[in-house]
């Protein structure tokens, strides 16, 4: 949790301190894959590699899957669709359950900086908008952990107020080191 509240404060510093009218989509995009791509391809080889010798056939491809999942990003859903509870994961022999959460900030990597795109122009706009979706993600989560919290844990919707969270605090930092200043 605290992890994707870090992320959202610091891709938003990122962005707005790239200036934001000159804020290139490609540009982010391929500082993001160069950052991810590399170390991901060598635990998830290396994962492929090590699975023989440490499971039957029946656990390799279910880790193969897995595997699969995490390259692509979506491992957050491959886990909720297959019912994995993560804090069994050494009970359920897969060794890369922890790429649910590289996937969801695979996701908010692809998604958010859009809203810088289309807001570039008008700051209030931009930032009322990551407000909206606090909301609705946070509204989201409680109505959700009533009926379905297993559903809540994976789900990408679910993280949403978090990552917005943190790029809140980016932008009222100013007024944040304001009030402690006079307190």
């Amino acid at each position: 949790d605290i992890f994707f509240v870090i992320s959202g404060y610091i891709i938003t510093k990122i962005i707005i301190n790239s200036k934001i009218k000159n804020f290139s989509l490609l540009y982010f995009y391929s500082r993001r894959i160069k950052r991810i791509i590399p170390l991901l391809s060598v635990v998830l080889i290396s994962s492929i590699i090590l699975l023989p010798f440490i499971f039957d056939n029946f656990l390799i491809n279910k880790n193969i899957n897995s595997i699969i999942a995490a390259a692509s990003g979506t491992s957050n859903f491959y886990f909720w669709i297959k019912s994995t509870l993560y804090g069994f994961a050494e009970k359920n022999n897969i060794i890369n359950l922890h790429f649910w959460s590289l996937s969801i900030e695979t996701q908010f990597y692809i998604l958010f900086p859009i809203l810088f795109v289309l807001f570039k122009n008008n700051e209030k706009i931009l930032i009322l908008s990551v407000f909206v979706f606090f909301i609705i993600s946070y509204v989201f989560v409680c109505k959700i952990y009533i009926v379905h919290n297993f559903f809540n844990f994976y789900n990408s919707l679910s993280r949403v107020f978090e990552f917005a969270f943190g790029s809140l605090i980016f932008f009222y930092s100013n007024a944040i080191k304001n009030s402690i200043k006079k307190n």
